[in-house]
């Protein structure tokens, strides 16, 4: 759930918490690089449902609401 330290100015989960969520999720303390797609805004109190996908040497994210509408994307590898 999504709580107020992750909420910025307006009003919306901050841009660098989607990537720190995907490194959790995928355990990735020093990725070599990083893509983000930005879809929609998580508000506060929203859940997010995380997908991992696995492609060679990248893993994708896809963090989503519980309908599976996207939220962000991270691709590391």
């Amino acid at each position: 759930m999504i709580t107020e330290h992750q909420i910025d100015t307006n009003h919306h989960v901050n841009n660098e918490e989607y990537v720190k969520l995907a490194m959790d999720i995928l355990r990735i303390k020093n990725p070599r690089q990083v893509r983000v797609e930005y879809k929609k805004s998580a508000l506060l109190g929203n859940v997010i449902y995380p997908r991992v996908f696995t492609e060679r040497s990248e893993k994708t994210v896809v963090l989503a609401d519980e309908d599976g509408s996207p939220y962000s994307v991270v691709v590391m590898s």
